[in-house]
Parts: structure tokens; sequence; C-alpha cells
């Protein structure tokens, strides 16, 4: 009988979870964001496919708060695949600011 439950046992445990090892890793997307005022650069590295280069010279950026919806649809385009922002940094000089994003699917 105490067999019978060491292996029941054994069995709920191996249930229970995905073993660490089996795991696969996660899905991931890289946003580099480049604004120096006039233009918006965003390049896109995606698990699956060729690296994505969006440009917005400042004719596509005449409105106010332009560049911010840019990036808003952006985002809200990752969002909805399934994607969180994960971790972000960036810097900048008297040429523009660069910002990395990065994004990994939500489980």
């Amino acid at each position: 009988m105490k067999t019978l439950l060491f292996w029941c046992a054994c069995f709920v445990g191996w249930a229970a979870g995905p073993a660490q090892g089996q795991t696969t890793s996660p899905a991931v997307v890289v946003v580099r964001l480049f604004d120096n005022g006039n233009n918006l650069i965003m390049d896109i590295a995606r698990p699956t496919g060729a690296p994505e280069h969006r440009e917005f010279k400042p004719r596509d950026l005449r409105a106010p708060g332009a560049a911010a919806e840019r990036t808003r649809q952006l985002l809200a385009q990752l969002y909805q695949e399934g994607y969180g922002l994960t971790s972000t940094y960036g810097g900048g000089d008297h040429l523009g600011s660069t910002t990395t994003l990065v994004f990994t699917k939500r489980m």
C-alpha cells in the first residue's frame, strides 16, 4: 500500500507542473526608439521574421503629440499580440534620445 501511495504522489507531482529543463524560452520583442525632435525611428526585432524599421519624417509628425501617438499605436499592437513590457533602458545626448523597450509574451 505504501508503494502505491508513493507512486501516486510521484505522478501527481509530475503532472502538477512542467520541469524547468523542459520549458521553452519566452518570445521576446525588442523595440528601439530614436527621437531627435524632428524624426522618430522605430526598430522592432521580433522572435520570427526580419527586423522591422519604421521611420517617420517631420511631415508625418506635424501635429502636436504625433510622435507619442505613433508610439502608442505600436505599444497597443504589441499588447494585443499578448506581449507585456518587461524592461526599458535609454539614454540621450545633444543629437536625440534612444529608448529600448523589451517585451515578453505573456503566458
